[in-house]
């Protein structure tokens, strides 16, 4: 049975053991396993995706990604260039290619007395259905909502000891982001998603194991904060 994290500063779903990173570990969520706290699921073909993308999978997928979220973050860092800079380029020389192949592909033909054929995707008026929209537009209102719920516990001290952790996380942020800027960080989580993943998924009982013994700590260290301190008592107690 699935438990709920205390720590943090949303009270969020734990996934079963052996359900955290793979679809082999029976993690196949869907629009209507949601529970009755109203956690978010995110629809399946995304989530597999993501995680046959950050295991590395498919290598050649994974390693192109990979590189390329690389490259950009030293483009606009050291490089010089700006993110829309970079966004132009990318579909001038996408256009550029398209342009160049499509009118040359033309001329040929014409040269040998051939009409070309009409490509099957000239005649696609609909990419989008509400069906396939649906599933993700459910999936974000359920997470706004909750994050909302979250932010107003916090904000009207509902839960002062959830209060105090929300304060805590948000002077680590401010600190931490005295130490990096923002493009920095962005190329450090890029590189955290593309190693963490298949590192925890190569050392799955040993990171499980300190993760146990930290969490276990830290539980006891807010159970004990909160014993000391009056109206700091979580309210599930």
């Amino acid at each position: 049975v699935s438990t709920q994290s205390t720590w943090g500063l949303w009270t969020i779903e734990e996934p079963k053991k052996n359900q955290v990173l793979r679809s082999s570990y029976n993690f196949e969520p869907s629009m209507s396993d949601q529970s009755s706290s109203g956690a978010v699921l995110v629809p399946e073909a995304l989530l597999q995706r993501a995680t046959s993308l950050f295991l590395w999978d498919d290598p050649i997928t994974s390693g192109v990604a990979f590189m390329s979220g690389l490259l950009v973050v030293l483009l606009v860092q050291l490089g010089g260039y700006s993110l829309l800079t970079l966004v132009s380029y990318l579909f001038l020389l996408q256009l550029i290619v398209c342009f160049v192949y499509i009118n040359g592909v033309r001329f040929y033909l014409s040269l040998k007395g051939q009409a070309p054929k009409p490509s099957e995707e000239e005649n696609i008026t609909e990419y989008v259905t509400a069906e396939s929209v649906s599933p993700f537009v459910v999936a974000l209102t359920n997470l706004i909502n909750q994050c909302l719920v979250q932010v107003s516990q916090v904000i009207h001290c509902q839960d002062n000891l959830l209060t105090l952790k929300a304060i805590v996380i948000l002077f680590c942020a401010a600190c931490l982001g005295r130490i990096f800027d923002t493009l920095t960080l962005l190329g450090l989580v890029h590189v955290v998603a593309f190693t963490v993943p298949k590192f925890y998924l190569m050392n799955k009982q040993v990171v499980d194991a300190q993760l146990e013994k930290i969490f276990a700590q830290i539980g006891v260290l807010s159970q004990h904060v909160a014993g000391k301190i009056p109206g700091l008592k979580p309210k599930n107690e």
